[in-house]
């Protein structure tokens, strides 16, 4: 016996028993008009019992609107109300769906109104959702919370209002209005059992509703499932889908039911694949996942992937076999295994670019502070610069020690000078001050900056016939004196230090490599040590902010040289092998039509 039939019977039962009370109350002489209020009761009860029973019979036969609509006027007539009713909440109980209302609401009514109605913005008839209770207004003109009635609506003089859960959500609301007498507690009970009863109904047909659903999709799946789907017993065929029945090349299914599974599965794993079926149906332990050879009509063999599970049926236990055929999953295994490679490697980029992204952020919070307090220190290291070049004319014949303070004062007043010049130039790259100039005169006012110790042998290879820059004379100078410094640096104990120049371009050799530029003719320039190179570790986090490898300094030379190289419409690479030097080269417009 289902839920229904159980309320139905109870439903039954509670009318047999009201009909005795009334009966009896009918024989008794008590206090006027007490045993008709009574009587007038118990038949209001014998008849809500009446009205479930009819919502039972008729439920199956009308839509859901329908369906509200006789709850509806049900819980009118029980309460003796005018006007009613029948709302939907939201399941975010957030909104109420306006659904139905009994004739006598909708009478002469001319409010106009949205099928959704928020319930912050609604008055007091959705109190019983705010509240999460019955509520009764035999006042309602003075019931509080009151927001107005839309013009045109039907007036209102009582109102109760019931709410249905479902957990801890309101699923809908009743309400009715407009009883002569005040609403009381017996009130509440009509509408809250009939409520309760609808709710019963909805539920089920919830229930049979999915049921259905369910077993179509299952069916639907089954049938046209992309994965083949066996039925087998006593090793015979009960059911293939039609996907299993085209993977093995048969016209129909009543072709293969014909047919014993044996036929379907190759030789050489026939015996192990009929123990492990016979094993399952007994209820034995056996492997459900495994690899076996299945064989197409025309003979032909292949790999497959069964994936099985004892089922019981109504005449007796079966097994069902979801069958892969997994010929070209294994030839594209390695495939598979160069595309996880890839995958990684993706991941990977986006793990650099997102710290990249992290770096620019902070980077760009230290360009804010550089420049101001660059500014503010060059001010007293200029005056510090000073107070030692005046000590040095006073104290010419100073000991050799006071001498050599000095000249270490003044040694890192420089250093300071260069790393606030660094912070100021990445800060803000000033726009270049376009000139054309020689190849030579740039080497040569750039290695005129420099210190060349006599450990270091220079060697220069610049040709005359080169055409000119057009660069900002005093940047790139900038950015082949920072070159210079490092090449002597890296070399400690002597090396050569090579300067170099040749023309590149299009209708010449290959620019550097990943040009930005596309047409055009460069001038490379070059920087080649022999010292000790850069460690491959470190090669792609040269031209990273605040990457140094030296003691001193803060790692923005090299960043601030690519970025006035780039300013000048050029390039910056860097090529370095460990024990044998290092070769830094920038790529530089040449003036068009000059030279």
């Amino acid at each position: 016996m289902d839920d229904k039939d159980k309320s139905k019977e109870q439903l039954l039962h509670d009318m047999s028993t009201l009909r005795r009370r009334i009966a009896g109350l009918e024989q008794v002489t008590p206090e006027p008009g007490e045993c008709e209020r009574t009587v007038k009761e118990l038949r209001k009860e014998a008849e809500r019992g009446i009205h479930l029973l009819q919502l039972y019979e008729k439920a199956s036969q009308l839509t859901d609107k329908e369906l509200y609509d006789f709850a509806l006027d049900e819980v009118v007539y029980l309460t003796d109300s005018e006007i009613g009713f029948f709302h939907l909440v939201s399941d975010d109980q957030k909104e109420i769906i306006l659904t139905t209302w009994n004739r006598g609401a909708l009478k002469n009514c001319t409010a106009s109104y949205t099928t959704h109605y928020a319930i912050d913005l609604a008055g007091n008839w959705v109190d019983s959702v705010r509240l999460k209770q019955s509520i009764v207004y035999n006042d309602f003109p003075a019931s509080p919370n009151r927001k107005g009635i839309p013009e045109g609506h039907a007036p209102v003089r009582r109102f109760m209002s019931i709410p249905v859960f479902e957990g801890d959500k309101i699923r809908f609301i009743f309400g009715v209005g407009n009883k002569i007498e005040e609403y009381g507690e017996n009130d509440v009970i009509h509408i809250q059992l009939v409520a309760n009863e609808l709710h019963k109904i909805i539920l089920q047909r919830r229930s049979e509703e999915a049921l259905r659903e369910s077993e179509e999709r299952f069916r639907s799946l089954v049938e046209q499932s992309p994965i083949s789907i066996v039925i087998i017993r006593d090793l015979k065929v009960l059911y293939a889908n039609s996907k299993y029945v085209e993977m093995l090349g048969y016209a129909n299914t009543e072709e293969l039911l014909c047919l014993p599974i044996k036929t379907m599965v190759a030789s050489s794993s026939w015996e192990q694949f009929a123990v492990r079926a016979l094993q399952r149906e007994q209820g034995l332990p056996v492997e459900t996942i495994y690899e076996t050879m299945g064989k197409h009509k025309d003979g032909s063999e292949f790999h497959a992937l069964v994936t099985t599970t004892r089922i019981n049926l109504a005449d007796g236990p079966a097994s069902v076999g979801f069958v892969q055929d997994i010929t070209e999953r294994k030839q594209n295994e390695q495939m598979i295994s160069k595309l996880n490679e890839e995958l990684s490697q993706k991941i990977a980029q986006l793990v650099d670019a997102q710290e990249e992204l992290v770096r620019k952020e902070k980077l760009s919070i230290l360009g804010q502070l550089s420049g101001s307090v660059g500014h503010e220190l060059r001010n007293p290291l200029g005056v510090m610069s000073n107070a030692v070049y005046f000590l040095q004319m006073v104290l010419a014949d100073a000991d050799d020690t006071t001498k050599e303070y000095l000249d270490i004062i003044n040694h890192e007043i420089d250093n300071s000078l260069r790393i606030i010049t660094d912070l100021l130039d990445f800060a803000r790259t000033k726009a270049p001050q376009i000139q054309t100039v020689t190849v030579r005169a740039l080497t040569d006012e750039s290695l005129g900056r420099c210190a060349i110790p006599d450990t270091v042998a220079l060697q220069t290879e610049i040709p005359d016939n080169l055409p000119l820059l057009r660069v900002d004379l005093l940047q790139m100078g900038q950015v082949l004196t920072n070159f210079i410094t490092n090449a002597v640096q890296a070399m400690p104990d002597g090396g050569e230090l090579c300067v170099t120049a040749r023309l590149a371009g299009t209708n010449q050799e290959p620019l550097l490599q990943n040009p930005k530029q596309e047409t055009g003719d460069f001038i490379q320039i070059s920087v080649t040590d022999t010292g000790e190179g850069i460690a491959p570790e470190n090669m792609s986090k040269l031209f990273q902010p605040l990457f140094t490898t030296k003691p001193k300094g803060i790692g923005l030379g090299l960043v601030v040289c690519k970025n006035l190289v780039e300013a000048n419409g050029g390039q910056i690479e860097v090529e370095s092998q460990p024990g044998e030097g290092t070769t830094f080269t920038v790529a530089l417009p040449v003036a068009r039509g000059e030279g």
